[in-house]
């Protein structure tokens, strides 16, 4: 890869098997930490990083690894430490294993300042606030895992087992290639519902839309997959979008008339009374609202404080809706869903939370890629392009025989506008699971602050409430 085609610089940290060195590489009279050169992707976030990480250090130093933690972020430079699993003699010539116990000579600021990093959190850091993918040893015990489960279904591997994505608090992914095709085994981070529970609950009903699962170990968190093909909803054309809400809000409908096995498999409340109960707690935790360079200041604080009877009104309006609270797939976007012969299967369910059902079409919406010239905010409060009003006059159409439509357009517009609020509260409820160390538990922390600039802007501003008309079930 050319040093022009490269956008970020990854410093990895990779500690001999025997745990007692680290791996450098000779650059003058000193030394540098492993570095690999990225191209930056769209969504930036690092998880999606892992396979070009270990492909390139298995190309420079024939070592197979996987992406253990994320520990730095400066915005084009990333720092993480690896575990290795393979045999560490045998190194590629001006590499060497050194004593970590001693003072490296190091070349470069940079290979210094990611080596400190790595010194400095191995004293202080909170085991139990790292996911069980985070600690060596865990792959290799998964991977046995996946080993035995697809002998017992009777797969054969031809490959290796792949670590896919990994490095944050929410979710591992792993790949492996086997006689019948290709199959993946994911884990789940700690905060309930478990991801295989959901996708078993719903597979009773709607089989052909959720992941068809091989193997699960609830408990844990485990599932194994088989591929299940299709193309991206985010490749294809604007039929296959109004087709997929129409069958998400088909399967939203079916879960309200049993939402206490819902709550039985862990998911969370967040309706209207529970997400205003929320907020008041979110709004008197000073530390989390005000704490940090990215909190808010004392006048924003002071703004939303005053902003709270409205903020009260709207959760009341929505707490008297004729619609009835359903799950939500709480990373709905057309990114989590593929179509297959017609039929659109929807994945990636972790975190599924029982509330008001649009405020998932408005997270779909605001997620899809932007096509022309409008900016972040305006994107994420009006409709002014005519493929997102088609799609949400489809997703409302379903749920037109619960109420009138001018009243389920109108708690259409505060869900939008609620958005960001409940954005901030979702954020505030996994920090216990995700901590605030990481890149990712510190982003998590700065997008509450964020989130509630955003409502702020939100509740001030009018949107232009273009015409949603209702849809036949005959016309997508």
């Amino acid at each position: 890869m050319s040093p022009d085609e490269s956008q970020i610089s990854c410093y990895c940290l990779i500690p001999h098997r025997s745990q007692h060195s680290l791996l450098a590489r000779r650059a003058g009279e000193g030394y540098q930490c492993p570095s690999v050169r990225l191209p930056k992707l769209r969504l930036d976030f690092f998880l999606d990083y892992v396979p070009a990480i270990r492909q390139e250090l298995r190309r420079e130093t024939s070592l197979e690894v996987t992406v253990l933690r994320h520990l730095q972020d400066w915005d084009d430079v990333q720092v993480c430490v690896l575990e290795v699993h393979s045999d560490c003699d045998g190194l590629p010539a001006g590499y060497f294993w050194l004593d970590d116990q001693e003072e490296i000579a190091w070349a470069d600021e940079l290979s210094a300042q990611a080596w400190q990093v790595w010194k400095s959190a191995l004293p202080t850091e909170d085991a139990s606030m790292l996911a069980p993918w985070e600690h060596a040893g865990w792959f290799a015990e998964a991977a046995l895992w996946v080993q035995s489960r697809l002998h017992e279904a009777g797969y054969a591997l031809i490959g290796p087992i792949e670590q896919l994505k990994g490095a944050w608090s929410w979710s591992s992914l792993l790949k492996a290639e086997t006689d019948t095709g290709t199959v993946y085994f994911k884990a789940d981070y700690q905060r309930p519902p478990q991801e295989a529970a959901v996708v078993l609950k719903l597979a009773e009903r709607w089989p052909l839309n959720v992941p068809q699962i091989l193997a699960s170990w609830p408990e844990r968190g485990w599932m194994l997959m088989p591929d299940f093909g299709g193309m991206s909803l985010e490749t294809l054309k604007t039929s296959d979008y109004l087709s997929a809400v129409s069958q998400f809000a088909q399967i939203q409908r079916s879960t309200a008339s049993n939402l206490r096995d819902w709550k039985r498999l862990g998911c969370p409340d967040m309706t209207p009374h529970t997400l205003l109960r929320l907020t008041e707690r979110l709004l008197a935790d000073t530390d989390v609202l005000c704490g940090g360079k990215d909190g808010l200041s004392l006048k924003e604080a002071t703004e939303l404080e005053l902003k709270l009877p409205q903020i009260k009104q709207m959760l009341n309006r929505l707490a008297c809706s004729a619609l009835p609270s359903t799950i939500s797939n709480e990373d709905f976007r057309a990114g989590n869903a593929a179509v297959r012969d017609g039929v659109c299967l929807f994945y990636d369910w972790s975190g599924t939370a029982m509330t008001h059902p649009l405020f998932g079409i408005n997270y779909f919406l605001n997620r899809m890629v932007r096509t022309h010239s409008e900016d972040r905010f305006r994107w994420r409060n009006d409709l002014e392009d005519t493929q997102r009003r088609e799609l949400a006059s489809v997703f409302l159409s379903e749920w037109a025989d619960d109420t009138k439509w001018g009243q389920l357009v109108a708690e259409f517009w505060l869900c939008r506008r609620l958005c960001p609020l409940y954005e901030a509260v979702r954020c505030y409820c996994d920090l216990p699971f995700v901590g605030t160390v990481s890149p990712w538990g510190a982003g998590t922390l700065r997008n509450i602050p964020y989130s509630l600039r955003s409502l702020i802007a939100a509740l001030d501003y009018r949107p232009k409430k273009l015409t949603l008309d209702r849809v036949s079930s005959t016309a997508h």
